[in-house]
């Protein structure tokens, strides 16, 4: 399934614009597939998410606000519901990313340098901190991050010190 964002390009609201940002960042970040649709370019784009969002997800007066994202054909939610989910360390399972795929992405972005194993419990931990500088702020340098990571899980005879994944 590919993640789809839909924006609004030509939008006059700032907050908007911003939302958008953050979710398109936060999916950057994280090396997520993701499609980013913009519904000011065609008609069928903006009928196609208007329809297939939950009605009691609909404002009571206009139109949905955009970011609003999908997975595929699943809608997950719009900027609210995703600012939630990242507060509460569940964005993976908010997006339909299954744990497997999200400790993938982190074993395919090489965290700690290669200098030691990346368990399961590792990983998680990596991608917990991880994720949490991207939404903080994009301009925290990952490097310090995972230097830190690797400093205080895995000592130089190997022996595991990694805490336990987040709950």
């Amino acid at each position: 399934m590919v993640i789809k964002v839909y924006v609004a390009s030509s939008t006059g609201s700032v907050v908007v614009k911003k939302h958008q940002q953050d979710v398109v960042s936060f999916l950057e970040a994280n090396r997520l597939s993701f499609q980013e649709v913009d519904i000011t370019m065609g008609e069928e784009e903006r009928l196609w998410m208007c329809h297939n969002i939950p009605q009691d997800k609909h404002p009571e007066v206009g139109k949905p606000l955009t970011p609003q994202i999908f997975n595929g054909d699943r809608y997950c939610g719009d900027y609210e519901d995703f600012f939630q989910s990242k507060e509460n360390n569940g964005v993976f399972a908010f997006l339909g990313c299954s744990s497997s795929q999200a400790l993938e992405k982190v074993r395919e972005s090489k965290h700690c340098n290669g200098k030691h194993t990346h368990t399961d419990q590792h990983l998680h931990a990596c991608m917990h901190t991880h994720t949490q500088t991207h939404t903080k702020t994009d301009k925290h340098s990952c490097r310090n991050i995972h230097a830190q990571i690797a400093a205080s899980l895995t000592d130089i005879n190997g022996s595991d010190t990694t805490p336990p994944p987040p709950s």
